[in-house]
């Protein structure tokens, strides 16, 4: 369909709208888009880019394209779910049950939902995209004001028998019935733009469905779905690094809460780095908080722990605004993510800056991380890698009081701690048997978890996933550290 381009000012997101959708209670959710990669995708029509930032889907428009589709399956009867945030200058859509025309260059064609800036009035209505080329329904007036044009707006698609439904952040948008296609593919478009126009970008999140069988009961998606909260400032200042994002269960209180700590080598990474897990972990009951944090050069590795120690403050404070219990907290992080984690469950003096009480934290999970003592892991690797920790971590004293280890001992309350590493990878499986070894002569509740058949890519990005080992031990070890 061709649509007028309104040309203003693109917005800067400052937070998200809440996700008020459809809860997961009835899962057997298959998440579409890990986070990492367009595996399984194919790109159909025009020439508009795609790629992976951030955890999200990315889609560029490149100009004199025609429109373009990213797409995946062939599903029948199901519930899609997805955030998406589109520049107000350009609109978009979210193909169900489309197909492919392999006689016209991959066209697709089929029942679009529509992603459009709040002034058409038209997100959330469905049209027949090349074909019939029209609307298919009308759509509800409390929908028309529910589209928020400068943040994230969450998504929930009901496509059951010859009846469509449509919510964006809890509001109902359509409701009609249509015969035409019984099964097909799911596309997120990229609208073509004319000669001297754009770029502009569409993104795509948290991309899930679920399946439905014959004559299925589904909930009704004006039930709240996970409240989120991004880009929360917790140090007083306005440096996005010392922000976090809050996934919180839709209703309830005292939920544990997950702390978790983004990777990336003390000098990249993002807090938005988070693949499956926020909503992994809000299924499961909890409230998960991702938390940013400076980077080399701006900081050191002990004034990064001193962030997260702040982040730690907000979260305990605000932790009644997401129904989180602020005695009940879980921190957890990967790679040198995992460092800071395991620092500040051993080293407290993080904590006792903040006026917290290491009584708040029931749990500690560090994924693969490799200097839970320092000076061992500079002391066995090629000199290469041994200058590279030198310049990160300083000289052997700052090593030392930069090591988890050293700061194990009874009595000072150190959480339980469950360590996942990749199975036989001899420098994260020697590093965490030394915590292990170390925990256990204090009297720490410690296990490590070797994850068979992971990388440390892939360790971290299926923390979440269903049918994941590492996962399924994590859970086990919430369930049973919350009983205490």
């Amino acid at each position: 369909m061709t649509r007028r381009l309104l040309l203003i000012p693109a917005l800067i997101l400052a937070f998200a709208a809440p996700g008020a959708t459809g809860r997961a209670e009835d899962g057997g959710w298959t998440p579409l888009f890990d986070g990492k990669s367009l595996d399984g995708w194919k790109v159909n029509g025009g020439r508009a880019e795609y790629r992976v930032e951030g955890g999200a889907i990315v889609g560029k428009t490149v100009e004199g394209s025609p429109n373009t589709f990213l797409c995946k399956g062939d599903f029948k009867d199901f519930v899609l779910e997805l955030e998406v945030r589109c520049d107000p200058r350009l609109n978009s859509g979210v193909q169900v049950r489309s197909h492919e025309n392999r006689q016209r260059a991959g066209v697709v064609y089929g029942p679009q939902c529509e992603v459009a800036r709040k002034e058409t009035g038209t997100a959330g209505r469905f049209y027949d995209e090349g074909r019939r080329g029209q609307w298919l329904a009308e759509i509800e007036p409390a929908a028309k004001a529910a589209f928020d044009d400068d943040g994230w707006n969450r998504y929930r698609i009901v496509v059951q028998g010859d009846r469509y439904r449509s919510w964006i952040n809890g509001a109902p948008a359509s409701d009609f019935r249509d015969g035409k296609d019984e099964r097909g593919l799911i596309g997120l478009q990229v609208h073509g733009i004319a000669k001297g126009e754009g770029p502009y970008e569409v993104r795509w999140r948290d991309v899930r469905i679920r399946e439905l069988k014959p004559g299925e009961k589904v909930a009704s998606a004006a039930t709240p779905g996970p409240r989120v909260r991004r880009d929360v400032a917790y140090a007083g200042t306005t440096n996005p690094r010392q922000t976090l994002d809050v996934f919180a269960p839709a209703d309830g209180d005292r939920h544990p809460i997950v702390f978790w700590i983004h990777g990336g080598g003390w000098q990249a990474g993002d807090k938005a780095e988070v693949q499956v897990k926020p909503q992994a972990f809000v299924d499961r009951g909890c409230v998960f908080v991702s938390a940013g944090y400076r980077l080399i050069p701006e900081a050191t590795i002990d004034e990064m722990a001193g962030d997260l120690a702040k982040a730690l403050r907000h979260v305990r404070d605000h932790a009644g605004e997401y129904g989180g219990d602020p005695d009940a907290v879980f921190v957890m992080g990967h790679s040198a993510g995992a460092q800071l984690a395991a620092l500040l469950c051993t080293d407290l003096r993080y904590l006792e800056a903040e006026g917290l009480s290491p009584a708040m934290l029931k749990g500690c999970v560090p994924v693969d991380g490799d200097t839970y003592d320092v000076p061992l892991q500079v002391a066995t690797v090629e000199d290469r890698r041994a200058q590279s920790y030198r310049r990160k971590f300083g000289d052997e004293a700052s090593q030392r009081r930069l090591s988890p280890i050293a700061h194990v001992a009874s009595g000072k309350g150190v959480p339980p701690f469950l360590i996942l590493h990749v199975a036989g990878h001899p420098e994260t499986t020697k590093q965490s048997n030394r915590l292990v070894e170390a925990l256990k002569g204090a009297g720490v509740p410690a296990t490590a978890f070797p994850a068979e058949g992971k990388d440390h890519g892939t360790i971290n990005a299926d923390l979440g996933a269903p049918g994941d080992a590492a996962t399924k031990a994590v859970f086990a070890f919430l369930d049973e550290a919350s009983k205490k």
